[in-house]
């Protein structure tokens, strides 16, 4: 997929694409009216189009956003041992359809960075932000609100 913009000096610009309008544009209303100048459609309007289909997809429920990677590095809490937060590397990220149409998203970590094939833990989407937790401050923050509750 061609990427449309790109970030710089902390905004978000639309990349220049090449053979877009020639003057300077704030978007061409329609590609009709680019195509009617024999010229290719402008980058904003394309990167409008893409942006439109993304959104039709997640109303839709058909766009998935996972919440890690492999190779990312995500935090579990056990309160009873030495070092109560501990570090996982994310392995896979899986999917999968249910007949219901429903989508699971598993995420399998170890917590270490050997190769372990049947040695991951599986979590679900669901679980992050309250068994697993992407940055070790939501950790720090959860295992906190943790011993107050019990305290």
């Amino acid at each position: 997929m061609e990427r449309l913009t790109i970030e710089k000096a902390g905004s978000i610009l639309v990349k220049d694409l090449g053979g877009g309008c020639t003057s300077p544009c704030l978007g061409c209303e329609s590609m009709n009216n680019c195509a009617s100048r024999k010229i290719q459609p402008c980058a904003i309007y394309r990167a409008l189009k893409k942006l439109k289909e993304y959104e039709d997809m997640e109303e839709q429920k058909r766009l998935l956003k996972f919440p890690c990677a492999p190779g990312d590095i995500v935090f579990r809490i056990d309160k009873d041992a030495k070092r109560p937060i501990i570090a996982l590397v994310v392995t896979e990220v899986r999917k999968k359809m249910l007949r219901s149409g429903e989508c699971i998203i598993k995420i399998l970590v170890s917590d270490d960075t050997a190769t372990r094939v049947n040695g991951c833990k599986v979590y679900y989407q669901e679980e992050v932000g309250k068994k697993i937790f992407p940055t070790e401050e939501e950790a720090e923050r959860a295992l906190k609100k943790l011993n107050e509750t019990e305290g």
